[in-house]
């Protein structure tokens, strides 16, 4: 297994040496995403982007995802909370979320976070019904401050859920339990 290990870390160097050679600089990236699963889908180009490039790849997340309880079901036997009723899914799915999200983007190299802290309301089609809300002047209001007042590093909130998470090395399941109680 030891020989496995010293044949792949020179290959990876090597990769990262040939890919930096090729493009030439460093890759920055933002990655902008209404859900805090969306990073999902392209989370292998995330992790060869920050480990096999040497680029760095931040976070903007949109929505807090509560808009899903609905889906939650299998949560509800994972944190054994009834996260498929709308109270209680609102109130505990915007923590949940941002902290398995902060742990899946500590794995594949995700540097900062920005939470624009939307409400995320329900899944609809209808396009006007979005627009006209009562609440979307204040949303794009909203996000525009909130753009304002970013620095170039990150958000208090972010920098805060991102430091508890890196100095705690429990399971994200054990810190995202606790934190719930």
């Amino acid at each position: 297994m030891k020989k496995y290990i010293l044949f792949v870390a020179p290959f990876i160097f090597c990769v990262d040496v040939i890919a930096q050679s090729t493009l030439g600089y460093d890759p920055k990236i933002l990655l902008v995403t209404a859900h805090p699963d969306d990073d999902a889908l392209v989370s292998a180009t995330v992790w060869k982007t920050t480990q096999l490039l040497g680029g760095q790849v931040d976070l903007a997340l949109l929505t807090n995802g509560e808009g899903g309880y609905k889906y939650s079901t299998m949560g509800n036997y994972f944190y054994g909370l009834e996260l498929d009723k709308e109270n209680i899914g609102r109130e505990y799915l915007p923590t949940i979320r941002k902290k398995e999200l902060i742990a899946g983007g500590d794995i594949v190299g995700i540097s900062d976070y920005f939470f624009f802290d939307q409400q995320d309301f329900y899944f609809t089609l209808d396009v006007e019904e979005t627009l006209s809300s009562s609440s979307s002047s204040k949303r794009s209001s909203s996000i525009s401050a909130s753009i304002s007042s970013s620095s170039s590093t990150t958000s208090s909130s972010a920098f805060s859920l991102a430091a508890d998470l890196r100095t705690d090395r429990s399971s994200p399941s054990a810190w995202i339990k606790r934190d719930l109680v």
